[in-house]
């Protein structure tokens, strides 16, 4: 994931689309570091994780063929955030996020990198991790927020977060992890 991102930088840098020019290092990042992940952890990665890729795909598979399953749970995945989003405006409360295209698209992307984790390895923690992972990048490197561990100036607004957060990370495990597990088929059925 790192060295996805890292690469994802080294891309949009050759091409200029993209350019670092400057890097913050401090004990303050590191703690802010450490705090999100510890939050994203209990908040997001494992009661998600726990939840979609554990109990609702376990469920799922019971049920359905693995593919059923994959594009129900992948499907539940995106109806969670645009329900309880849609759920927050009729309450009065502001939306948490904007639903558009894009976002839905991010969602059903990341739901099947998740879901690949989880089917390859046959482990939630691997899902987890990738989860976290993700979160920590974008937070705190691809997001220009005002704690970043680097700055930089894009040739596009929104060059970092559609080519390296979405095309490069997402998309790109997506692709890694499939060619993986179809790697891992032939090589089953071969013994």
């Amino acid at each position: 994931m790192v060295l996805r991102g890292g690469l994802g930088f080294i891309i949009t840098g050759a091409l200029g689309w993209t350019n670092i020019i400057a890097w913050h290092f401090s004990i303050d990042l590191m703690m802010a570091v450490a705090f999100n992940i510890c939050i994203a952890f209990l908040y997001e990665a494992l009661p998600e994780e726990l939840s979609m890729r554990g109990i609702v795909y376990s469920g799922l598979r019971l049920r359905l063929p693995a593919y059923a399953a994959y594009g129900a749970q992948v499907l539940l995945f995106v109806l969670v955030p645009v329900t309880v989003n849609q759920l927050q405006a009729w309450s009065g409360l502001g939306r948490g996020n904007i639903i558009n295209a894009d976002y839905v698209i991010m969602l059903v992307c990341f739901g099947t990198v998740l879901q690949l984790w989880r089917s390859l390895t046959g482990s939630l923690w691997a899902s987890i991790g990738f989860h976290l992972a993700y979160l920590t990048i974008a937070r705190f490197v691809i997001l220009q927020r005002d704690q970043r561990l680097l700055t930089y100036t894009e040739l596009e607004a929104g060059t970092g977060a559609v080519v390296i957060q979405f095309g490069i990370i997402v998309i790109g495990s997506v692709l890694l992890l499939a060619l993986l597990g179809l790697l891992l088929r032939r090589r089953r059925s071969r013994q």
